[in-house]
């Protein structure tokens, strides 16, 4: 198998596991939001908030370093050396939970009352300190294991997780644990994937039996590593959480369980940019070390053509009928998020075309570009939130986070066009919008105008829109069937460009 085929199997399986362990994921938050309705769902999304943006803080970036390390040190045949990276990313991200954990277990009282609102808060972040040492057992092996390029057993471990904190969830919740059940699930889940990963390490590398060398210098240059990785993926996090954090400051603990019903199902639809991402990252970075650039630039040119346009029917779907899949999958609490969900949606369908720029520039050897557009969206979304949130509640947290998206798609579009010298396609976008706000108003005068139920109603008026959509597309000439027919031949025969 050639290097770029392992290359795309090894995106692929972990993309496929990504897809699964999300799916489980929401399944728990469907779950949750519907056993425990919107407060006390709420509650629990603020606590897991802080827990999760200090457990990342911790991390500082050592999952990327340990696989990079673990990769060089195993090809360098430096098996003593790979001792001392275990040892001394275990003892870096112990101190750091020792350095969480003592403020959690102090300020937990005063945080209850004066942040949460709710006593029982406190309870949830002392048990969680558990988690904080919990997870370093288990996310050491699992990441060494992905340098060791056993890539099967590394795309299992969110899955088998998110499995096991479901099943947890089901059984407490049935002991009576109520609104501690998900807390405990999570804790319980850290002994067995420690058992889990640990005896599969030892498999693969019995590290006791090989005694540390240059344990300082291995740990500076884990560190030294990790610092700026960390900064890259800080603002994505920043992004995803800091929503929640603000609102519980601002809001009631109903609002933030609404808001943690409707990001993550607005976010399910990143995949596709994330499908796309993990196939183009191998392939953009083979070209640009083959110095490649004329195929790098027409791979460009595609994804910018046909991304968005191939997402947008999706997308405007979801918009269409936002209460409807409010409704199905968390109840008529939940409803009241359908607004707050539309405008998120229009942010995701932007950010997927950011998300393969990010991986394009990266490709391209630019990850310090990546790491400003993220931070830089980032500080955005901080601001437009303390902004927003206090008047406008969970409409506010959707606004800023979808105008923090079409910040990183505007910026990282300008950022790869000018590094491969390529027109930016604006005008071409701006064209594919307007089709998109056609099919949307088909979708809604149809289905106001016909009395069937919701899956019939869905299915005429998407259908039709869908046929008027193609026409125009195809009479503005946003799609050259010459040439989709060309690459559909190369695909069929498994060529290269």
């Amino acid at each position: 198998m050639s290097y770029t085929r392992k290359a795309v199997y090894g995106a692929g399986l972990i993309f496929l596991m990504s897809i699964l362990a999300a799916a489980v994921a929401y399944g728990i938050r469907i779950f949750l939001a519907r056993k425990l309705g919107p407060a006390e769902y709420g509650l629990f999304s603020s606590v897991f908030a802080v827990v999760i943006i200090f457990l990342f803080v911790r991390d500082l970036g050592f999952p990327q370093a340990i696989v990079k390390y673990v990769a060089e040190f195993a090809a360098q045949q430096k098996y003593s050396h790979l001792t001392s990276l275990l040892g001394s990313a275990l003892i870096f991200e112990m101190i750091g939970s020792l350095l969480l954990a003592i403020p959690f277990f102090l300020l937990s009282d005063w945080l209850a009352l004066a942040y949460f609102k709710d006593s029982r808060a406190a309870e949830m972040l002392q048990l969680f300190i558990l988690y904080l040492f919990g997870s370093v057992l288990f996310t050491i092996p699992k990441d060494t294991l992905l340098g060791f390029k056993k890539i099967t057993l590394f795309s299992l471990g969110d899955l088998l997780k998110n499995i096991l904190v479901l099943g947890s969830m089901i059984w407490l919740f049935s002991l009576g644990y109520g609104i501690f059940s998900p807390v405990w699930a999570y804790v319980l889940v850290c002994p067995l994937l420690f058992i889990w990963y640990s005896a599969w390490l030892w498999r693969t590398f019995p590290f006791l039996k090989y005694k540390a060398a240059e344990f300082s210098i291995v740990a500076k240059q884990l560190f030294t590593f990790a610092v700026p990785v960390f900064a890259t993926a800080a603002g994505g996090k920043v992004i995803g959480y800091i929503d929640t954090l603000i609102l519980t400051y601002f809001r009631s603990s109903v609002e933030v369980g609404i808001y943690n019903a409707v990001l993550p199902t607005a976010l399910l639809f990143i995949y596709i940019g994330t499908a796309v991402s993990a196939v183009v990252f191998p392939l953009s970075a083979e070209l640009s070390a083959q110095k490649n650039f004329t195929k790098l630039k027409e791979g460009v040119r595609l994804l910018h053509s046909y991304l968005l346009l191939a997402a947008t029917p999706l997308i405007g779907l979801a918009l269409v009928f936002a209460p409807f899949f409010m409704r199905i999958l968390f109840g008529e609490e939940y409803i009241s998020g359908s607004g707050a969900f539309q405008i998120l949606i229009l942010g995701v369908l932007l950010y997927l075309t950011a998300t393969v720029n990010h991986t394009l520039l990266s490709a391209l050897g630019k990850p310090w570009l990546v790491t400003m557009t993220i931070l830089s969206s980032a500080a955005i979304n901080v601001i437009l939130n303390f902004l927003f949130i206090p008047r406008l509640g969970i409409w506010g947290a959707a606004i800023a986070t979808s105008v923090s998206y079409l910040f990183a798609l505007v910026w990282s579009t300008i950022l790869i066009t000018r590094e491969l010298s390529l027109p930016a396609p604006w005008q071409r976008w701006g064209k594919v919008l307007a089709a998109g706000a056609i099919y949307s108003g088909v979708i809604y005068f149809i289905a106001q105008n016909i009395s069937l139920n919701s899956g019939l109603e869905m299915f005429i008026s998407a259908g039709t829109a869908l046929i008027i959509y193609g026409l125009i597309i195809y009479k503005w000439k946003l799609i050259d069937g010459t040439e989709l027919k060309y690459y559909w031949k190369i695909l069929r025969k498994k060529q290269t460009l």
